[in-house]
């Protein structure tokens, strides 16, 4: 390969890192403070509303770098993390069967479309950055960086939103007859007549918090559901409180202006995931498949239903297994250690690199600056996080890297000594032997960074994915970079013979 070829592939490389870095620099060094604490607030995703002119363009602007930007993992910008279930024995109930009945395939079809939606809601609601990740068992691991309101995600998770519209069939509280518990929000079934369903009716009491109040008796038929809503949004009703506003498709337009007609006067029942969210009269026929749904809500309750609905329902019912919350002071500690241990190592190893090897040091350094340089815009590049396993894993090929250019530079010594300190031949049959002997150790180090992703979770798979980039970057480096450095100098005979400073 011509020294032209060798220049023109190391400056595109290293011209595409730097393009990929920009927004990243422009965005955490030039961007406005006032900016960043919007978008970086999950929770306040709303907060731009009342920005100026000027100013939304200049959010808006800040959002676009952000999307290119590195991301920061949970273990360093703190956020939440939740671990959920698909509730396949409750899906079969539901449909009438068993867990057994459903197929592997229909159980992993329904995984994806989980994820899927789950996806769409919590980016709907604001809030960006999000990573779930398939774990064993049919659960799903969720991350969300900087999200400080578990609330409101668990909300927009565990919600399958099932969404029927049902006749109540006791225009009362049915509190005679049935066994029920509240605070457990349970109903004894055997209590409730067969040809009826029962389902608790949720309202906000005097201190604004929503909760079980009564039980309802509905009739079993469905009118209309969810699959035939085309879109919902937050809306405010005439007295401008929060509701949730939905048009019908043409099939819910026709069952929803039949149910409302000929059941004027009765109280038909809006029930989410089976619980009642509100029990308006019928008043009048409503034939144009526009409606609203009112029940009292908050502002976020009312955009996240909206969003809920307009996202669809999740093909299967989920539950939460656990959540962790990372404080955002406990990741700005995290990121302050492990940015101070990166440092550390890379210059423990440019020390040692020096003393030992004089100006080949030098130029190991060189290669080894944009061996980390060039990890890190492809993770940028590609939308992966950095995290606290990724830093480690950039630590270790920082050491892998030097301990390819240490492995070069013995075999050049080597052959200083048997050809009678001939330092072009020397360099270049020191870079031909020591090939093999650095290709076959990274190779088994990819394996081993193979493995752990393939089996490994959660921090493994950051750490094996930083590991796998940086050794392959790190061959290109130590391989390609520094004996264009040494070419280069010899050619142009800046090194001109041997010299203990040299190497």
């Amino acid at each position: 390969m011509s020294k032209f070829t060798r220049f023109f592939v190391i400056a595109f490389f290293i011209g595409v890192g730097i393009y990929t870095m920009l927004p990243s620099v422009l965005y955490y060094f030039f961007t406005d403070e006032k900016y960043r604490a919007i978008i970086e607030n999950a929770s306040g995703a709303d907060a731009d509303e009342f920005l100026s002119e000027e100013d939304q363009v200049a959010l808006e602007y800040a959002r676009s770098l952000r999307s290119k930007s590195i991301k920061l993992g949970l273990d360093l910008n703190g956020g939440l993390s939740i671990e959920v279930e698909a509730d396949f024995d409750k899906y079969a109930e539901l449909v009438g069967g068993t867990a057994s009945d459903i197929s592997e395939e229909e159980k992993e079809e329904s995984i994806d479309r989980i994820i899927t939606k789950v996806r769409n809601r919590i980016d709907s609601a604001g809030v960006s950055e999000i990573s779930i990740r398939k774990q064993p068992n049919y659960r799903l691991s969720i991350e969300i960086p900087g999200e400080s309101s578990p609330e409101r995600i668990e909300n927009l998770v565990a919600t399958t939103g099932r969404l029927e519209f049902r006749l109540v069939a006791v225009t009362q509280p049915a509190s005679v007859g049935l066994v029920y518990d509240l605070e457990k929000g349970t109903i004894e079934k055997s209590s409730v007549p067969s040809d009826l369903d029962a389902a608790f009716v949720y309202d906000t009491n005097e201190a604004g918090e929503r909760g079980r109040s009564y039980v309802l008796l509905l009739e079993k038929e469905v009118y209309v559901d969810g699959n035939q809503i085309n879109n919902a949004r937050l809306g405010y009703g005439q007295y401008g409180e929060p509701v949730v506003t939905f048009e019908l498709n043409a099939a819910g337009t026709r069952a929803f202006a039949k149910v409302t007609g000929e059941n004027i006067g009765r109280q038909l029942a809006v029930v989410l995931d089976g619980n009642i969210m509100v029990v308006p009269s019928i008043s009048t026929v409503i034939a144009d498949g526009q409606a609203e749904i009112n029940g009292r809500f908050g502002l976020d309750e009312a955009r996240d239903l909206s969003l809920i609905l307009r996202s669809g329902s999740l093909p299967v019912p989920i539950r939460i297994i656990s959540q962790n919350i990372i404080d955002a002071r406990v990741g700005k500690d995290l990121r302050a250690r492990a940015f101070k241990a990166l440092l550390l190592g890379l210059g423990s190893v440019m020390l040692f690199i020096i003393l030992f090897y004089r100006l080949s040091g030098v130029i190991a350094i060189v290669s080894l600056l944009i061996n980390a340089f060039l990890v890190v815009a492809f993770l940028a590049s590609f939308g992966l996080s950095v995290s606290l396993a990724g830093i480690a894993g950039l630590i270790l090929t920082i050491g892998m890297s030097i301990d390819a250019n240490v492995i070069i530079f013995a075999r050049i010594r080597e052959e200083l000594e048997l050809d009678d300190y001939n330092l072009v031949g020397s360099v270049r049959r020191g870079y031909q032997r020591a090939f093999w002997a650095i290709f076959d150790s990274n190779i088994t180090t990819l394996i081993a960074a193979f493995v752990l992703f393939n089996f490994g979770s959660g921090f493994l798979q950051g750490f094996a994915t930083t590991l796998f980039v940086g050794i392959i970057v790190s061959m290109f480096t130590s391989l390609f970079i520094t004996r264009f450095v040494f070419d280069f100098l010899l050619d142009y005979k800046i090194l001109k013979r041997y010299s203990k400073i040299i190497i």
